[in-house]
């Protein structure tokens, strides 16, 4: 038996005991430390290492001396090299396939031809309470000479599309679609109880069914199949209130980019939080919650809804196939199009929506005019990098400069101006 004091660094630990002298070295390190797979521990003395079969006679160590139990770190296994198949197999994540093949077949439902053709946004226009609009409302309270006539012709158009919509009623090959779109509307929004991913394909089947009426009765059979809370419902509860007060498209398009402007305080408002006021010295102020609960995914849904809204103005202050559009026009798209700067330093979400509805809008004018062509120059916006806060300040003079000079020019497409004139 030989006494001797054994060190372990890495147990920051030092084993004092008496220990058979003809014991190898392999059988006493596993009584000392707990070694796992790949390890390699070495016993050393002063004059060297001890062999794992020798024992400590046969390798001449004395009682009473000092040894030291340390991993070796050439005997360690090295890391396997990753090999190319490991990199190419990996977790599979989850596959949506299936159900943007799903809203893909639910746009069938968008491409029906509407019961009242032309598509009309909003029923006061079929129903002939809009006659001409906001100039037309105005004309007549004015006694204008050619209400009376307007309001002739725009009765008669609504008996037309009155008449055209009994017709199609009768026409089963028309009606059958119809009929299935709903089926499968009301099918999906039941299925949407149990999966939620079965919303937004109930909200568009809906949006396609109420189409065939106008815009406002769309949203609202769109929300009114949505049975879940969430960013689906205040999505289409946001665009069914916009189309609700679409009288005329360059009223709402003033609203729409006020509410996107101070959505983030509508969202904190919607959600309930109470903002904590500044104490004044010595008032003791009662703690609030600092819970953001559905604060963010409201405003997430805020700003969507307002983009989409902006975007459905503008096509309808420049419908499809306009030629040569005046100039006040093009310069109100090309403000709303400025707008889009408002997106620095926001979240992805709402950084992402406000651009692509800038860059939607900048694509529909430059269809429509002979200088489109400079719509190109947005190829560069992925190149610009802001660092200086000399152009934070600029970025955000033209945010400033682009939001007041859409109040003007987007009342001018109402035709309240002209109308002003009119009665003077």
């Amino acid at each position: 038996m030989l006494a001797v004091s054994i060190a372990i660094p890495a147990r920051n630990s030092v084993v004092e005991a008496a220990i058979a002298d003809h014991i190898p070295v392999a059988e006493l390190i596993p009584h000392l430390v707990d070694p796992e797979p790949g390890q390699h521990w070495v016993l050393s003395r002063a004059t060297g290492d001890i062999r794992p079969e020798h024992s400590l006679d046969q390798a001449g160590v004395r009682p009473g001396e000092r040894l030291t139990l340390e991993q070796s770190e050439v005997g360690r296994c090295p890391t396997p090299p990753i090999d190319a198949v490991d990199e190419l197999t990996g977790s599979v994540g989850n596959n949506h396939s299936t159900w943007i093949c799903a809203i893909i077949a639910a746009l069938f439902a968008i491409r029906s031809v509407p019961v009242w053709n032309p598509l009309q946004f909003h029923p006061a226009r079929q129903l002939a309470f809009l006659p001409g609009g906001l100039p037309g409302m105005l004309a007549g309270h004015a006694g204008g000479p050619e209400t009376a006539e307007g309001a002739d012709d725009a009765a008669r158009q609504a008996a037309s599309q009155a008449g055209q919509a009994a017709s199609w009623l009768t026409d089963s090959g028309a009606l059958v679609p119809l009929v299935l779109i709903a089926l499968a509307a009301l099918a999906t929004a039941a299925l949407s109880l149990h999966d939620r991913r079965f919303v937004p394909i109930a909200a568009i089947l809906g949006f396609g069914a109420g189409l065939h009426v106008n815009v406002m009765c769309g949203c609202l059979l769109a929300t009114a199949l949505v049975w879940r809370r969430g960013f689906t419902r205040v999505l289409l509860v946001t665009l069914t209130a916009f189309a609700a007060i679409n009288f005329t498209p360059g009223v709402t398009l003033l609203i729409a980019l006020v509410a996107l402007a101070i959505s983030g305080q509508i969202a904190v408002g919607v959600a309930g939080i109470k903002l904590p006021r500044v104490p004044a010295t010595g008032v003791f102020r009662e703690p609030v919650d600092n819970s953001a609960g559905s604060a963010v995914p409201t405003h997430s849904a805020l700003v969507v809804a307002c983009c989409i809204t902006i975007v459905a103005c503008v096509m309808q202050i420049l419908p499809p196939g306009s030629q040569h559009p005046s100039g006040w026009v093009c310069a109100l798209l090309v403000m709303v199009v400025l707008t889009g700067v408002s997106s620095r330093d926001c979240r992805p979400v709402h950084a992402t929506a406000v651009t692509v509805m800038a860059a939607v809008v900048a694509l529909w004018l430059a269809w429509h005019v002979s200088w489109g062509v400079l719509v190109l120059s947005l190829l560069a916006v992925p190149l610009i990098k802001p660092t200086s806060p000399l152009f934070g300040r600029a970025v955000d003079a033209v945010e400033n400069v682009a939001f007041a000079a859409c109040v003007p020019l987007a009342l001018h497409t109402t035709g309240l101006f002209e109308a002003i004139r009119g009665i003077g």
